[in-house]
């Protein structure tokens, strides 16, 4: 792919990624090899959205390199693949914060930037997936079933995280101990808000570039 359609569709690029992992997380998420696939192509893609002397490309790539390598080694059977997933949950957290700071500040407003919040939104919903499933392996029965599994997985918690981020909550799952409760509540929160917010400084961007 040439350099123009790379930069062109960036961010269609990084919401493809984060659909592919998405779906391996929640259809096949004992599947290690497709895993490290989704975290390479989800690491070239958010790389690619940010230009080489933004401030946080550097630390975008260094995560990515390390996600990499602890996926990598549970692989090779050499780690726990949850360490691997925590490192995930990091690289979200940063590339979060590194994509907001990049779509605030795109020029000019197109459709791009829609591809763009839309990739945002699914990794906070992978990213707390990702801490929900360590609160259960850390105090199991941190969160139940109505239908009786006794151990939930990560398909399970991508599941849940989706439906708590668009707060449908069908109750199937729900959290019991607190601080499962505590964070079930705050993504819920920031569900709503990143909806608003979004639909609020897309609508300043348009305005400002009429004004211009």
């Amino acid at each position: 792919m040439s350099l123009s359609l790379r930069v062109r569709f960036r961010f269609r690029l990084l919401l493809a990624a984060t659909i592919y992992l998405l779906s391996i997380l929640m259809w096949n998420p004992e599947n290690q090899h497709l895993l490290f696939i989704g975290v390479l192509l989800l690491v070239l893609a958010g790389t690619n959205t940010l230009p080489k002397q933004h401030r946080m490309h550097l630390p975008v790539l260094l995560m990515g390199c390390i996600t990499l390598a602890l996926k990598g080694l549970a692989l090779l059977g050499l780690m726990p693949y949850q360490v691997g997933n925590l490192s995930m949950c990091a690289l979200y957290a940063v590339l979060f914060f590194a994509l907001i700071h990049r779509l605030t500040r795109e020029r000019p407003v197109t459709g791009e930037l829609l591809y763009g919040l839309i990739a945002i939104y699914l990794q906070i919903a992978l990213m707390f997936a990702i801490l929900y499933e360590v609160i259960e392996k850390l105090s199991p029965g941190a969160f139940n079933a109505s239908s009786g599994i006794a151990v939930l997985d990560m398909g399970d918690f991508t599941y849940f995280s989706l439906i708590t981020l668009t707060t449908v909550g069908y109750g199937d799952i729900y959290p019991l101990h607190p601080l499962a409760r505590l964070l079930v509540t705050f993504e819920a929160v920031t569900g709503v808000l990143f909806i608003g917010l979004a639909m609020a400084r897309s609508l300043m961007l348009i305005s400002e570039d009429d004004d211009q």
